[in-house]
């Protein structure tokens, strides 16, 4: 007697829609919650039970020319605890499933509040420049590496959307996308 509904939003956040208590008929009453994911950017698609109170979601490759961006196809699992009657958690536990790519290689995080974007670089690499590019490939902002005094980007000029933060390396380019919130 309960469904999830997985999917993302125009922002590429991922999120289920759980309902419960579900008869013949199909609603989204008051017994459905939508909770966000926490799994950074996704283009989820799908979910499956795999036994009781355990599922799976999987997210497509999404690849955007320009600027150059890639996110892999990745696959999460959570648990629930729906044979008891209180309601989930807002945001359920999710476990990322390991991919074969290095896909640490470049951390990007915000802190709640913050106009500053930080970056942790983990390649050794020389680093030749940083940019930032909105969702429709127009380059925002530069910065060859000679003028990247530190590990962090200024974001209070930026509206609100997704941009993408690209570091062009000797022999590798990187593309996070990020949410200016």
């Amino acid at each position: 007697q309960v469904v999830f509904l997985c999917g993302y939003s125009q922002q590429l956040i991922p999120f289920v829609i759980r309902i419960r208590g579900l008869q013949n008929s199909f609603s989204f009453g008051s017994d459905a919650l939508r909770s966000t994911l926490p799994l950074g950017f996704a283009q989820v698609e799908a979910i499956t039970e795999a036994g009781r109170n355990t599922y799976y979601l999987s997210s497509e490759r999404f690849v955007n020319v320009s600027p150059p961006i890639t996110l892999d196809s990745q696959l999460f699992r959570f648990t629930t605890d729906d044979a008891e009657p209180p309601d989930p958690p807002v945001d359920p536990p999710i476990d990322p499933i390991p991919t074969p790519d290095n896909t640490e290689d470049v951390i990007v995080f915000q802190a709640e509040g913050s106009t500053v974007l930080s970056y942790e670089i983990g390649l050794e690499n020389d680093l030749y420049g940083r940019a930032i590019y909105d969702t429709s490939g127009r380059q925002l902002q530069y910065k060859p590496a000679s003028e990247i005094l530190r590990s962090e980007v200024d974001l209070a000029t930026f509206g609100t959307a997704i941009y993408y933060i690209t570091f062009y390396f000797d022999g590798k380019v990187i593309s996070k996308a990020f949410y200016r919130r």
